[in-house]
């Protein structure tokens, strides 16, 4: 999904997205993955405007095993932000596994950033902030 966004004079483009998940043991999964990253990113790299790309991207943002061919990918665009990074500087922004997913396995600390936000080119304005 994605909008044209006028805010204070300035024009930019946002998108949300929502990647596949890999599978273990089905390497269509990532293949249909890296398609869908490739495909947004050639939309997306050569727009005339700034871009904010938001979303799922069932791939951690940091190494490890939960790195996916997805996020290497997203990395031509530099990141603005991760979960909670600015409101709470000392939570790691750990967005998967969520508790309850798997109501059978029990509790679970969440121990992955796959929900991520990016940004392309210069965004020329400044969020509006609620005076008391």
């Amino acid at each position: 999904m994605a909008a044209d966004v006028m805010a204070n004079g300035s024009k930019f483009r946002f998108v949300n997205t929502h990647l596949q998940s890999t599978i273990p043991g089905l390497p269509q999964a990532e293949q249909v993955q890296r398609a869908q990253a490739d495909e947004l990113l050639a939309n997306l790299l050569f727009t005339s405007i700034p871009v904010v790309l938001a979303g799922d991207l069932n791939s951690n943002a940091e190494p490890g095993p939960g790195i996916t061919p997805a996020r290497p990918s997203m990395s031509r665009m530099p990141a603005l932000s991760m979960p909670g990074s600015s409101a709470h500087p000392a939570d790691r922004g750990y967005t998967w596994p969520l508790f309850g997913e798997d109501q059978s396995g029990g509790p679970v600390m969440a121990n992955e950033r796959i929900d991520l936000i990016f940004v392309g080119g210069p965004l020329q304005f400044c969020w509006a902030t609620r005076r008391p």
